[in-house]
């Protein structure tokens, strides 16, 4: 079997599903990316329990929406925060949004006016992310988050491409 058949299948699988049993929680995430991410989705997918919205923004460039509670969830100063991710298929982090968080409404406000998520866009690549004064542990959470997230996702990206090419195949 070729291998565009086997991932236009795979792709078709995948599909079936996330109509199926795990629904509910694909159309969670589908919704939870509309709030952040404003192209038009052309599909979710799964991965290795990694769900992922899939963007086609220009042809064979491939964006994708995760979330950090699939990958980590560890506690800042108050509760979890759950972390949205954007990124292209290089892995490449595009922008990153606190999606919920159980910390203080003061602390992530703080986070989330400071510029400090914006500092794991890969146009920042290499540079000390600079924590936010008086959310020190939320800050440290995310950053050890982000940092978790990453290595997962660059083993995984390949495999993603393919299921994105999948559903993008089978909608033509």
């Amino acid at each position: 079997m070729n291998k565009s058949l086997t991932v236009a299948m795979c792709g078709l699988l995948c599909v079936l599903l996330l109509t199926r049993a795990g629904a509910r929680a694909s159309n969670d995430l589908h919704s939870i990316a509309g709030n952040y991410v404003e192209d038009v989705p052309i599909g979710v997918a799964c991965v290795d329990s990694i769900r992922f919205v899939v963007y086609e923004p220009e042809p064979d460039s491939f964006r994708y929406f995760v979330v950090s509670d699939d990958f980590v969830k560890l506690k800042g100063y108050k509760g979890y925060t759950n972390l949205g991710v954007l990124l292209n298929d290089e892995a490449e982090i595009l922008d990153v949004w606190i999606v919920s968080s159980g910390d203080t409404r003061r602390i992530v406000n703080k986070i989330k006016h400071s510029g400090m998520l914006q500092q794991f866009r890969s146009a920042s690549k290499g540079k000390q992310i600079k924590h936010v004064t008086g959310a020190t542990i939320t800050s440290n959470t995310i950053c050890k988050t982000i940092e978790s997230m990453l290595p997962i996702l660059n083993s995984k990206i390949d495999e993603m491409r393919d299921f994105s090419i999948g559903i993008r195949d089978i909608q033509k």
